[in-house]
């Protein structure tokens, strides 16, 4: 009897530090790292106002199809103001954000809506154009990252979902930083800054 219960207790013990090692060790879709507030507006203010460079090389995709865009001039590829947003294409769950996105867009009733950009960091390209970008859910511009270099040169930390979205305006100037989808307030100036004239 007393052997049953060792091995029943142990059975559970066995279970509850693989749940920990799990929930610890294996990393998540988004990276969020546990700044003071102080160090994150100190974050957001460094941003403001800094043109984002321009991830080089790079594949573009639109609806599903490559376009060559080497002669192109980076952010001015794109007219008129821009979202400009990370997505780890490593992790097919990140996909919802996409569709999150597409219905957030046709919420704005603008003339001139911004266009989305998402930029994509993967470990495998091959993998990403043939099992997740066949179920990119609609009509968006897909930049990837060929060598993965966009956060180290524009000084981003990897997968913050707190600096990994902005708004830029039509000069290419960061003039929002953060996810509209998951923040009222960010929602709102996200809002007014599309709805607000050059």
């Amino acid at each position: 009897m007393l052997r049953n219960n060792f091995t029943v207790l142990n059975n559970i013990y066995i279970r509850f530090f693989l749940l920990v090692l799990f929930l610890v060790v294996i990393p998540g879709c988004q990276h969020v790292n546990n700044k003071s507030t102080g160090s994150v507006e100190k974050k957001v203010n460094s941003l403001l106002g800094k043109k984002l460079v321009f991830p080089s090389p790079v594949k573009y995709f639109k609806e599903g199809r490559e376009i060559d865009i080497s002669g192109e001039a980076g952010w001015n590829l794109f007219q008129g103001k821009k979202i400009i947003t990370l997505l780890n294409g490593d992790c097919y769950s990140c996909l919802d954000l996409l569709y999150k996105w597409e219905i957030w867009l046709e919420s704005i009733r603008v003339d001139e809506p911004p266009e989305l950009i998402v930029i994509v960091i993967t470990g495998d390209i091959k993998y990403f154009e043939k099992v997740i970008l066949p179920d990119i859910p609609f009509n968006l511009n897909l930049l990837i990252d060929i060598e993965k270099n966009f956060l180290s040169v524009n000084g981003l930390e990897s997968f913050d979902e707190r600096f990994q979205t902005f708004f830029m305006d039509e000069i290419n100037t960061i003039r929002l930083v953060g996810n509209p989808l998951i923040g009222s307030q960010i929602n709102d100036l996200y809002r007014d800054f599309i709805s607000s004239d050059p």
